[in-house]
C-alpha cells in the first residue's frame, strides 16, 4: 500500500522493544510494544515475534557483558591495579586493567603530564576511583610505577594530536574536538557558545563530518580514474576505517553504515526509500552496538537525519529547486526533530541554529576537508600542510565567531527544566510541522494556510506564558527554591514583588556546570531578568562553581561573601570576573541587615573577631536568617557544630533550616536542633564519596 510503513520499520520496532526488555528497561519496552501493536495490526505474528525474541536475547547478552566491566563493578574508593596504558596524550588518558577480574577500559587522570607512562607500557597505578551516576568513572592516579615499557611508544592517535598542536597552535582544542572527539581541552566558553547557538553538532564527531569525508574521498577516487562502483566502495571503506579509529562513536558509525547502505543500493541498482534506509541503518547499528538504544547521541543522530530528510523532501514536493530554501527546510527539520530530545535531556532548545546553520555549515564544510588534508600532508609535504592549515584555521575562526555571536542573540535559546514534561512543547511543534507537511494532504497553498494558522496560534504563547508566570509568582508571598545541583548548594529566594536573590550557585566540573544546567534555566523559567544580588556562603567550588556562568548570563546587582583571602584559582578567577563586570562586592559580616520587599535579611555569621576566623572556610560560612511576617528560615552554608555553638542562644525557633555541610556528621548537632526546632529541614547533596548525609 502506498504510504504504508515498510516492513523493515516493523522489524526495527519489534527488535527495539525486545532489546529494551533484555536491557532491563521494561517500561520503555512496554511503550514501544504498544506502538508496535498499533502499526502491525493484521500482520502475521511471525513478523514481530521473531525480532522481539532476537532483541531480548541480544539485550540480555549485552547487559551481562556491561555488568562485568570494571567501570561498573568497582565501588568508589582507593584501588591499586595493573593497567596497560592505551592513551597518554595528556594527563587525562585511558588504560586496560590486567588480571583485575573484569574487562573494559577505564579513564585515568594523572597528577601531571610528566608522570604519564608511554602508550603500550604496563604500569601499576594506585589512586582513588570515582564512579559516575551515568556509568563509567575515572581513576585519580596518586602513585604509579612502570612494570614493562618495552611496548611503549607514541600511538597513532597521540601522533595525530601532536601534529594538530604543531599545525594549529591555540586552535588545536577545536580541531581535536571536530576530528577526534576530544573535548577535554576545549575552552568551556567555546563549548557553551556552540551549545547556545545550536551548532554543537559541528563541534563533535557527527554524520556531517563522516559524510564530508565520504564525499571528498569519492570525488578524489573518481578523479584518479576509478569506476563509480569502486570509488563508492573505497569511500565506504575509508569512512568505516575512520569510525573504527575513533572507537566507533554512535553518530560516526551511523553515518558510515548509512553511506555503505546507499553505496550498496546504487551498486545493485536498487531504488532507495529514505525511511527504509533510515530503519535499516538503525537496525544494523543496534545489532552491532545494542547499548546505543539508550544513548542520547544515537537518538539525536537519527532524529537529525530524519528531520533533515523530511524537510528537504517537502521542499522538493513544493517544486522548489533552489538550494537556499532546501537548506533552510532541512535545517528547520533537523532542529524541530531534535528539539524534544534536547529539551528533555539538556533543558535547552536553540531555534537560532536554524539560521546560523546556513552560515556555519558552509564554513565547516570548507574547514573540515582542509583539516584532514593538512594532517595527511604533514609527514609528506610539511610546507603545503602548513599553508592548508592556515586557510582552514581562518574558516575555524569564522565558525567560532558565528557561534559566539549567535549565542548572544536574544530569544535565540530557550531554557527549560530537563525532563519528560520539557519535551511536550517541542513535541507539539513537531506535530504541527507534520500537519503542515503531511504527504497527500498539504499542497503548496494548503501548507501556507496551515503554517499561518500555526503561526497565529504561536503568537498567543508569550501571552499564555505571562499568565502562567504571573500565576506561579505567588504575588504577596516569599518563595525559597532549593535547586537540584548535585553535591553542592544553590538557593533562589523570590520576594513577594518578584525580585530574586541567589544564595550559592552549585558546583562546576568538566562534566557539569550547575550555573548553566540548573540555575540559569530556573531563573529564565521564572522570568528573572536580573538578580537583585547574589550571596556566596564561602569560597568552595561546590558553592561558587556555577556563579561565573550566572554572572555571564544574568545581570546581577551586587555580590556578598565572607571575603576570606583564599589562594584558590577558581575563587581568584571569580573575583577577577566580578571586578571586570563592575559588580559591587560586599563583605558578609555578622550584624549586616537589610529589608527587601518586606523580607528582612540578617547576616548572623561570620564574625572576624572570632578566634578561629580564617582557619577553616567551612566554619567561616555566611549564615543567614530570613524573616517574612512570622516565617523564619536559616541558611547555614557549610558551617559546622563549632559555629553552631558560637551562635547558640541567638536565633530561637525557625520554620525552615538548610542543614549544614550537606548533612555531614560535623554539622547540625543536637543542641542546634533543640534550639531551632525547624518544621522543615532541607539537605542539599548529590552522589558523593563523603558519606553525606551521615546516618544520625
Amino acid at each position: 500500500m502506498r504510504g504504508s510503513p515498510p516492513p523493515i520499520l516493523h522489524f526495527l520496532l519489534a527488535f527495539g522493544a525486545g532489546l529494551l526488555t533484555g536491557l532491563s528497561h521494561f517500561v520503555a519496552s512496554l511503550l514501544v510494544g504498544m506502538v508496535l501493536l498499533l502499526l502491525t495490526r493484521g500482520l502475521p505474528p511471525r513478523h514481530f515475534v521473531v525480532p522481539v525474541l532476537a532483541g531480548i536475547l541480544i539485550g540480555l547478552l549485552d547487559a551481562h557483558h556491561a555488568a562485568s566491566q570494571c567501570s561498573r563493578m568497582w565501588a568508589d574508593g582507593v584501588r591499586s591495579v595493573t593497567v596497560k596504558v592505551t592513551s597518554a596524550g595528556s594527563n587525562l588518558g585511558s588504560g586496560m586493567p590486567v588480571q583485575a577480574g573484569c574487562h573494559g577500559g577505564i579513564a585515568l587522570r594523572w597528577p601531571n603530564r610528566r608522570s604519564v607512562p608511554q602508550s603500550g607500557s604496563l604500569a601499576i597505578v594506585t589512586g582513588e576511583w570515582r564512579g559516575f551516576a551515568s556509568g563509567g568513572g575515572v581513576l585519580l592516579v596518586q602513585h604509579s610505577g612502570v612494570v614493562d615499557s618495552s611496548h611503549g611508544g607514541v600511538s597513532a592517535r597521540e601522533w595525530v594530536v601532536a601534529v594538530i598542536r604543531e599545525l594549529y597552535g591555540n586552535q588545536s582544542p577545536v580541531v581535536e574536538a571536530m576530528l577526534l572527539g576530544r573535548r577535554s581541552n576545549l575552552d568551556p566558553t567555546i563549548r557553551e557558545a556552540f551549545v547556545g547557538a545550536g551548532l554543537v553538532h559541528l563541534l563533535a564527531i557527527s554524520g556531517f563530518h563522516v559524510g564530508l569525508l565520504a564525499g571528498w574521498a569519492f570525488l578524489l577516487l573518481r578523479a584518479v580514474g576509478l569506476a563509480r562502483r569502486f570509488a563508492s566502495l573505497g569511500a565506504v571503506g575509508l569512512t568505516l576505517a575512520y569510525a573504527g579509529a575513533l572507537g566507533w562513536p554512535v553518530p560516526a558509525t551511523r553515518a558510515a553504515l548509512m553511506i555503505g547502505a546507499v553505496a550498496w543500493g546504487q551498486i545493485r541498482q536498487r531504488a532507495i526509500r529514505p525511511i527504509g534506509l533510515w530503519a535499516t541503518t538503525a537496525l544494523l547499528l543496534l545489532m552491532w552496538q545494542p547499548s546505543a538504544l539508550t544513548e542520547v547521541g544515537a537518538w539525536l543522530s537519527f532524529a537529525a537525519v530524519w528531520g533533515t530528510t523530511v524537510g528537504g523532501r517537502w521542499m522538493t514536493r513544493l517544486g522548489s529547486r533552489k538550494q537556499l530554501p532546501r537548506m533552510l527546510a532541512s535545517s528547520v527539520g533537523a532542529t524541530v526533530a531534535t528539539a524534544p530530545i534536547t529539551a528533555a535531556v539538556f533543558g535547552t532548545v536553540a531555534p537560532i541554529g536554524v539560521l546560523l546553520n546556513l552560515i556555519a555549515i558552509p564554513l565547516a564544510a570548507t574547514a573540515i576537508p582542509g583539516l584532514m588534508a593538512s594532517l595527511v600532508l604533514a609527514p609528506i609535504w610539511p610546507f603545503l600542510a602548513q599553508r592548508i592549515a592556515t586557510g582552514a584555521g581562518v574558516m575555524l575562526k569564522g565558525l567560532v565567531q558565528v557561534a559566539s555571536l549567535g549565542a548572544q542573540i536574544p530569544l535565540g535559546q530557550w531554557y527549560v527544566e530537563p525532563g519528560v514534561l520539557a519535551a511536550l512543547i517541542p513535541l507539539v511543534g513537531l506535530t504541527g510541522v507534520w500537519w503542515i507537511t503531511a504527504r497527500g494532504w498539504a499542497t503548496a497553498g494548503e501548507a501556507r494556510r496551515r503554517a499561518l494558522w500555526l503561526g497565529t496560534a504561536a503568537l498567543w504563547l508569550p501571552l499564555l506564558n505571562g499568565v502562567i508566570q504571573q500565576t506561579g509568582h505567588t504575588q504577596g508571598r516569599l518563595s525559597l527554591h532549593f535547586l537540584d545541583v548535585g553535591q553542592g548548594d544553590a538557593i533562589v529566594i523570590e520576594t513577594p514583588k518578584h525580585r530574586f536573590i541567589l544564595v550559592d550557585a552549585g558546583p562546576r566540573t568538566e562534566r557539569w556546570d550547575a550555573g548553566r544546567r540548573a540555575v540559569v534555566p530556573f531563573l529564565r523559567r521564572h522570568g528573572a531578568g536580573r538578580l537583585t544580588g547574589a550571596i556566596l556562603s564561602h569560597a568552595h567550588l561546590d558553592h561558587l562553581g556555577g556563579l561565573a556562568t550566572v554572572l555571564e548570563r544574568v545581570p546581577t546587582g551586587w555580590i556578598m561573601e565572607p571575603l576570606v583571602p583564599v589562594p584558590d584559582s577558581n575563587y581568584v578567577t571569580l573575583l577577577d570576573e566580578v571586578g571586570e563586570r563592575g559588580i559591587p562586592l560586599l563583605p558578609a559580616r555578622q550584624g549586616e541587615e537589610w529589608t527587601l520587599d518586606g523580607v528582612r535579611w540578617h547576616v548572623l555569621h561570620p564574625d572576624t573577631l572570632r578566634q578561629s576566623w580564617g582557619l577553616d572556610l567551612n566554619e567561616d560560612s555566611a549564615v543567614l536568617l530570613i524573616e517574612y511576617g512570622r516565617f523564619r528560615a536559616v541558611l547555614t552554608g557549610d558551617a559546622g557544630v563549632g559555629t553552631e555553638a558560637y551562635l547558640a542562644g541567638t536565633i530561637g525557633p525557625v520554620d525552615l533550616l538548610k542543614v549544614g555541610h550537606h548533612g555531614s556528621r560535623g554539622a547540625t548537632g543536637k543542641a542546634w536542633l533543640d534550639e531551632l526546632r525547624p518544621t522543615v529541614s532541607v539537605i542539599s547533596l548529590g552522589r558523593n564519596r563523603f558519606g553525606h548525609p551521615a546516618p544520625e
